[in-house]
């Protein structure tokens, strides 16, 4: 469950590093004035402001699918120890039974 979240934060954070990185090396590589830098790191960081909603909302959609996998999965689990719980009352019941019929023949 934490390790696939982890995973996903892990990821959107390292996008995220990617991102600003290759904004930074670009400036500061680009043969430009700073009027022209300035205008073009705001044009940059409009189009980051403008994505940043839809991939916010992709890693949500995505963590909300994980967090159902895994509850899913955890629902199995109990519904399993449930099961083998019953099986183990059952098979005790069953083994009293033999003891008290054993015991008045």
């Amino acid at each position: 469950m934490s390790k696939e979240i982890d995973n996903s934060l892990s990821f959107g954070l390292g996008l995220l590093a990617g991102v600003v990185g290759g904004i930074i090396a670009a400036v500061m590589y680009a043969p430009k004035s700073g009027e022209e830098t300035r205008a073009d790191l705001v044009d940059k960081a409009i189009k980051i402001k403008n994505n940043f909603p839809q991939k916010i909302e992709g890693a949500k959609k995505k963590s909300l699918r994980s967090i159902e996998h895994t509850k899913a999965s955890i629902e199995n689990i109990i519904e399993d120890i449930q099961d083998s719980l019953r099986a183990k009352k059952m098979a005790n019941a069953k083994e009293m039974e033999a003891k008290s019929l054993k015991e008045k023949n």
